[in-house]
């Protein structure tokens, strides 16, 4: 493991005194703001202060104006609408998101999820079939439809209009021809002007599919002037379940979005929500982002996983106590079982990476009968944690192979897999995540192709875990109110993490203890003790009383049978040399 912290710069000293002084806050504070690119007041005081009031104008998204008119039309003519979504959190929650409010405003609505294990990702010919034959003349896909240039010519040879919000990148160049197409991955935004430090363009490409479906929500309820009616800010708990859970970074827009959203948790009125907080043992505490990431969001992913997504849809839009308490309870079973098979799929990719010396290659990509394709994400992503390679885990039926690959931070999986389109039936994603499906008998030109790629295009560097130092302090700087200012940084996640410190020559205390794999110890520096946890750090770590080391953790406040105590939470932590490498 590689620690890394930016070098030193006088004029950046200069501006951490500055906003420090300005803003009231540590020189801590200010230093970890600093190196995580936030070096100016304005910006700064907007990350910590993030509100509602930032968000910036919906219809600076391309597409948004004719999206909205065409709504308003449905409207107007009592035409019937279908929300067309996505078998993850994401699509589960843009899919409520919408029929709630589309509901609310008197439309015909209803909504279609396709089926993981017999359908696929995606906008799907018998279902725009069937929707014809329902009478639908609007389609809205949400989380999903950018990929679909075929289907969507074929809703248009039927009469159906298409308004697609997306979050993903389309297989080839050209777009769907739909109606309206509302995707900042691949649509320009009409304003890129500064909003809180980012261009709104920034802002709006790291959306996910449910930040995309409430900025299309708030710009129809703002052109029907009903904002205070339907306040679209009600229904943030939904926006966080899905961004939080789609991996979006907590920046710009996500970050306000998910602030207010686990506010919103926390108090929903919703009962499939508090429905799901019971189940997860969570009703009784402040919800945060860990919370959703590994409680609340693998629940609702489950069923979708493993059965159908509908059941997730129904759980966040029924007003039935009764009925939430038991469609949760399914949603709970469904992931334990969930759990089971990924278990027993982590266990066999293991086998095989180790069988195969695969560690030594620059990317995975394995295949079996008998792997369930709904936990193949899951799979990947663990192996990804833990080779820090990009990982392609595919299930094999009959003649066929389907799956789904994540990806290392400096290696873009969707245009790597994309130069293997002719190998491939079917493929969708973005830079850290993909879908595929291809032949059985084009498996070992994909592996050769993509370790090609990966060996072209990353360096063995590339393929060490670093660890970005957000600052080096001294002990006896960390004290209760410097904890609670980095609160402030809070909601942690992908681009956001929680801040990690790092410290000099520790001294080990003479007590240490070792216990369920976990390691305990006490570090000492200037006459502060403060207690240390190494959580499965035990047989890999050796210290000893009396010897000096350098430490990478996060603190935490320690709540054990009411005393509270500051904690070192260790990531690592190292013989007291050059442990740090500068940027």
């Amino acid at each position: 493991m590689i620690w890394q912290i930016k070098a030193a710069d006088k004029n950046l000293s200069r501006i951490e005194y500055g906003i420090s002084k300005e803003l009231g806050i540590s020189k801590v504070l200010s230093r970890i703001l600093i190196n995580r690119g936030i070096n100016e007041r304005r910006r700064a005081e907007k990350f910590l202060h993030p509100s509602l009031e930032n968000l910036a104008n919906p219809f600076s998204l391309a597409g948004m104006e004719k999206a909205v008119g065409r709504i308003i039309k449905a409207k107007e003519k009592g035409e019937k609408v279908l929300i067309y979504g996505d078998y993850d959190v994401d699509g589960v929650s843009s899919v409520a998101l919408c029929l709630i409010i589309l509901k609310g405003l008197g439309l015909n609505t209803n909504f279609y999820i396709p089926e993981r294990l017999t359908q696929g990702y995606g906008l799907h010919q018998e279902a725009i079939r069937l929707a014809h034959e329902q009478e639908i003349s609007l389609i809205i896909t949400v989380d999903c439809g950018i990929t679909n240039r075929k289907e969507v010519l074929f809703a248009r040879s039927l009469g159906i209009d298409l308004i697609i919000t997306d979050h993903h990148l389309p297989e080839e160049e050209q777009r769907p021809e739909a109606f309206a197409i509302i995707d900042p991955a691949c649509n320009p935004v009409r304003d890129k002007s500064l909003n809180g430090g980012q261009t709104i363009e920034e802002d709006f490409r790291e959306l996910a599919g449910v930040g995309i479906a409430y900025k299309l929500m708030q710009a129809l309820l703002d052109s029907m002037h009903l904002t205070g009616q339907l306040l679209p800010s009600q229904h943030l708990d939904l926006v966080a379940l899905g961004t939080i859970a789609d991996l979006a970074p907590l920046l710009g827009e996500n970050r306000i979005l998910v602030k207010e959203g686990l506010k919103a948790i926390k108090e929903s009125k919703k009962e499939g929500i508090r429905a799901l907080l019971r189940v997860s043992g969570l009703a009784d505490k402040e919800v945060n982002t860990h919370h959703v990431g590994f409680a609340l969001g693998p629940r609702i992913n489950a069923i979708g996983r493993i059965a159908s997504a509908n059941t997730a849809v129904e759980l966040l839009l029924t007003e039935s106590y009764e009925e939430a308490a038991l469609l949760a309870k399914l949603l709970d079973e469904e992931n334990r079982h969930r759990q089971n098979l990924e278990k027993r799929m982590l266990g066999e990719v293991y086998s095989l990476i180790e069988r195969g010396k695969l560690d030594s290659n620059y990317s995975i990509v394995l295949a079996k009968e008998g792997w369930h394709p709904g936990v193949a994400g899951i799979v990947a992503s663990k192996i990804v944690d833990r080779f820090h390679r990009p990982t392609i885990i595919l299930t094999l039926e009959k003649e066929l192979a389907r799956g789904s690959g994540r990806s290392i931070e400096n290696f873009h999986l969707f245009r790597a897999v994309k130069k293997c389109k002719d190998l491939l039936l079917s493929y969708g994603g973005h830079k850290l995540a993909i879908g595929l499906s291809l032949k059985k008998q084009n498996l070992s030109l994909l592996q050769k192709r993509l370790e090609e790629e990966a060996r072209a295009s990353i360096s063995e560097a590339d393929l060490e875990e670093k660890i970005v130092v957000d600052a080096v302090v001294s002990l006896p700087e960390i004290t209760p109110s410097l904890l609670e200012e980095l609160s402030a940084l809070a909601p942690f996640g992908r681009g956001n993490p929680r801040p990690l410190l790092a410290s000099r020559n520790l001294k080990v205390g003479k007590f240490i203890r070792k216990k369920n794999g976990n390691l305990f110890c006490w570090l000492e520096e200037e006459g502060r003790y403060l207690e240390a946890v190494g959580f499965g750090m035990a047989k890999t770590i050796e210290i000893s009383p009396g010897e000096l080391v350098d430490a990478l953790y996060s603190p935490r406040i320690n709540n054990w049978n009411g005393i509270k105590r500051i904690q070192l939470n260790l990531k690592d932590i190292k013989p007291a040399t050059t442990s740090l490498r500068t940027q």
